[in-house]
């Protein structure tokens, strides 16, 4: 949808944050980063996903993006809610947004649905995916948001992490035992294992980072999101205060993650409750930054191509994973005989020679952002903005 990027916010709506659009397109950026190296095999340490337990740069990513959808959801909704909106109006809207997102998802997973590449075969179509946790963890947080005071959203989050310890940790899972949390052994695998047999993530084929158990906490991370949102939206205008007082909670919640984490490991693939409550509130310690320098200091202009970024999140994640898989899939001549990806030509002929492998897998990644930043920053010109 088209729309003037300085009109009036709707009745009932609140007003944009610069800061939340800032983060956001920092964000969305970090995860075309880690997700589109030249060569997976070269990767600096910090921008690989840990193995399992533990967490780096590229293990903050998504998470991020939750709360931050979390957070967007109680700018958009609470304020209807506290005006009188229906609520049947609006559990339709967001009924229909979260399939619009999840059948993204999986056409993404479906894509090039065998018109190059290898023949496209829907028994064994992944269901889970990036898309999929995102439309589902914003249909249990923006349903939450029109029934729950953001108080109860709190408890219910913390209930939901508080469970979720408890299945992985006491229920037993055949042929593996009780409380056993190693890579697909564990309840989270034995779940997909049961429910989603064939349709899993190809690398493991037994178990998925985005499956049905490990989405609850999820939810979570969302929730906390909108508790966030929540509490900064009630600042009539932008505080100093509030923005130290979200500082405060994130390092609480960060510290009880890192303290829960010697009973529940930190570990992002199963989505442990220490690593949702660390990632919350390393979140909650980033946006308060964020948000002092850009409210509170108008210091709009250095992070404007963020906020660009920020306007379109998941359109340019989409055309992201539809380009990396095109340059992927197509293939050429390699000049030695044999055939490769347009991917690795590119990354072999134009960024390896420019530095050692790791320092030219970075280089092409930076590159792919560059070129989505340009992207989000014609949309924003055009004052296109896209609501998924």
């Amino acid at each position: 949808m088209k729309r003037n990027e300085h009109a009036a916010p709707a009745p009932g709506s609140s007003p944009r944050i610069a800061s939340l659009d800032a983060f956001r397109g920092l964000t969305i950026m970090l995860m075309l980063l880690v997700n589109n190296p030249g060569s997976w095999g070269d990767i600096y340490p910090v921008l690989r996903h840990a193995d399992w337990n533990g967490w780096t740069l590229a293990d903050m990513v998504f998470p991020f993006f939750l709360w931050i959808v979390g957070f967007s959801i109680a700018l958009s909704i609470g304020p209807r809610i506290a005006a009188g909106a229906p609520r049947a109006s609006l559990m339709r809207k967001i009924f229909i947004r979260a399939a619009i997102i999840f059948a993204l998802g999986l056409a993404l997973n479906a894509f090039p649905f065998g018109l190059f590449g290898p023949p496209f075969d829907p028994g064994t179509l992944r269901i889970p995916g990036v898309l999929q946790r995102i439309a589902l963890c914003y249909l249990g947080a923006a349903l939450l948001t029109c029934f729950a005071t953001p108080r109860r959203q709190l408890a219910i989050a913390l209930v939901i992490l508080a469970a979720y310890w408890y299945a992985m940790t006491h229920i037993p899972v055949p042929d593996v035992g009780t409380g056993v949390l190693e890579k697909g052994r564990n309840l989270a695998a034995h779940v997909d294992s049961l429910l989603l047999a064939g349709h899993l993530w190809p690398v493991t084929k037994t178990w998925d980072p985005e499956g049905i158990l490990s989405t609850l906490p999820a939810v979570a991370t969302t929730i906390l999101g909108a508790v966030a949102g929540s509490f900064m939206r009630g600042a009539p205008t932008p505080s100093l205060m509030r923005a130290m007082s979200l500082c405060s909670a994130g390092s609480i919640a960060a510290v009880s993650g890192i303290v829960a984490g010697y009973w529940f490991p930190i570990n992002k693939s199963i989505w442990t409750s220490s690593y949702v409550l660390l990632m919350a509130g390393l979140c909650m310690i980033v946006f308060a930054a964020a948000y002092s320098l850009i409210e509170l200091t108008i210091a709009v202009r250095p992070f404007r191509p963020f906020i660009w970024c920020g306007r379109n999140p998941l359109t340019l994640f989409i055309a992201s994973v539809l380009f990396a898989k095109t340059l992927s899939l197509l293939v050429i001549d390699g000049g030695d005989g044999r055939m490769i990806s347009l991917r690795d030509h590119v990354f072999r002929n134009h960024f390896l020679p420019l530095a050692d492998p790791a320092g030219a897998s970075l280089l092409y990644a930076i590159a792919f952002c560059g070129i989505f930043m340009l992207i989000g920053w014609l949309l924003w010109r055009r004052g296109i903005f896209i609501a998924l």
